[in-house]
């Protein structure tokens, strides 16, 4: 497989055999829907352990799906009644069913899901976290919550709910303001607790800069040129990673690491807008930089080493603006409630 996701396939130019299901489904051109899927305007969910799955695409110019909740809990144990529910679901024309199971053997259930389900299987791992270790909620480490999230992957779930909307600081102003209610959130009040109770920050919050790792790593496979990027706190750029598309450490650390590169790296941090090489702000610049940005917030900024390799292709150039922009609204919505 040359691939990893749809995405990426659609991004390489791979018609994958559910995209064609999908462009069969949805009476629409697959170079087209190949488009939209390589933009992240269309998502095709399809775990690769989802052996049986019947692909189908959510997104935009796309029919509307249906998803149906359903799952163990406390109250309601009887694994086969809640099978009974897929197989009545999928009958009546659900494309997506979410596994909301929080009682039993989960793990069972959920692989039965994705060995005979062939509808799109969607998880939320912190409600499996605590049935799964069968330990108290303090006591389940950080490496374990994500671990979790790894497992669920492995057993072909297809799309997961992770709840990064809530840390440290958001749990402090809940206890300083009134609310109406409490956390209504369920896999929000489970963070919430297993927060107040360990001292710790909520893992999946957390693991922020991992994010811009991977968008590094996206941005220099595709343009396979050298990278850096650059961490935005209160304005300013912070200690940069560079990314090497070959071994050359040595011109790497010359070009894009001194300080008139960061000088550059700077300003875009600060005007929201592109600078360095091919520009005509600051274009003695060995590197491209690029604010990664939501709503005029820089959250980041990532230069692209040009001094010796040959421009940015235009079709390159679309999905390098698809990858900041998919990073920025990931990085927007990890921060908001912890900064805003």
């Amino acid at each position: 497989m040359d691939y990893t996701t749809q995405m990426d396939a659609a991004r390489k130019g791979i018609i994958t055999k559910e995209l064609q299901a999908v462009a069969e489904k949805e009476q629409m051109d697959t170079a087209r829907l190949m488009q939209l899927v390589a933009e992240g305007k269309v998502a095709i969910p399809a775990n690769k352990n989802h052996k049986c799955l019947d692909p189908n695409g959510i997104g935009s110019m796309l029919k509307t799906k249906i998803n149906v909740n359903l799952g163990t809990s406390r109250d309601c144990k009887d694994l086969d009644m809640e099978l009974q529910k897929v197989n009545d679901a999928v009958k009546m024309g659900a494309e997506s069913i979410m596994d909301l199971s929080s009682w039993g053997d989960t793990q069972k259930f959920r692989r039965k899901l994705t060995a005979e389900c062939p509808a799109i299987i969607g998880t939320v791992p912190i409600y499996d976290a605590v049935v799964y270790y069968h330990k108290a909620l303090k006591d389940i480490t950080t490496e374990e919550w994500l671990k979790i999230v790894e497992m669920h992957a492995q057993d072909g779930v297809d799309f997961m709910t992770i709840h990064i909307g809530i840390n440290r600081a958001t749990a402090q102003r809940f206890k300083k303001n009134k609310r109406l209610m409490n956390i209504v959130s369920r896999g929000g009040s489970i963070i919430f607790a297993w927060m107040e109770m360990t001292g710790q920050e909520n893992p999946f919050y957390e693991h922020f800069d991992e994010i811009l790792d991977i968008c590094a790593k996206q941005v220099m496979k595709l343009l396979e040129k050298n990278v850096i990027i650059y961490h935005a706190v209160g304005g300013e750029v912070k200690q940069p990673r560079v990314y090497l598309s070959n071994d050359a450490e040595e011109m790497a650390g010359g070009i894009l690491l001194n300080e008139d590169e960061t000088a550059v790296a700077g300003w875009v941090c600060k005007n929201c807008h592109k600078a360095g090489c091919t520009t005509n702000t600051l274009p003695g610049a060995a590197g491209l930089y690029i604010p990664i940005q939501k709503d005029g917030r820089v959250f980041g900024v990532i230069g692209i080493d040009l001094k010796e390799g040959a421009p940015i292709k235009p079709n390159d150039k679309n999905v390098l603006h698809v990858i900041l922009d998919e990073t920025a609204v990931v990085l927007k919505a990890q921060m908001i409630h912890g900064y805003l």
